[in-house]
C-alpha cells in the first residue's frame, strides 16, 4: 500500500473542509466483495462509487467516512468469477 500526504494548505483546501478531502484509499479483499458491499449498505455507510467492474480488470466500490476519506475497497475481477 502507498500512501501519499500533501499539506491540504498547498492545495487550497481551507480549514472549513473535511479532513480528508482528497485522500483515497485503495484495499483489495480476499472475501466476497458483493457481501462486504450489501453489509456497509445496510449499515448507512456513505458509497460514494457503486460497486461496479472495471475495464483495469477489478471490481470495485468507494466509500466516504465523516471526515471525507475515501475508502476504495475492490477484488480482481478473476477472483470475483473464480469464487462465483
Amino acid at each position: 500500500m502507498v500512501l501519499m500526504f500533501i499539506p491540504a494548505k498547498n492545495i487550497g483546501i481551507g480549514s472549513e473542509e473535511k479532513l480528508g478531502i482528497g485522500v483515497n484509499m485503495y484495499m483489495e479483499i480476499d472475501g466476497n466483495i458483493d457481501e462486504y458491499y450489501a453489509q456497509l449498505k445496510n449499515k448507512g455507510v456513505k458509497i460514494v462509487a457503486d460497486i461496479k467492474d472495471e475495464p483495469f480488470g477489478i471490481r470495485a466500490f468507494t466509500v466516504e467516512d465523516i471526515d471525507g476519506y475515501q475508502l476504495t475497497f475492490n477484488q480482481r475481477l478473476q477472483d470475483y468469477l473464480k469464487a462465483k
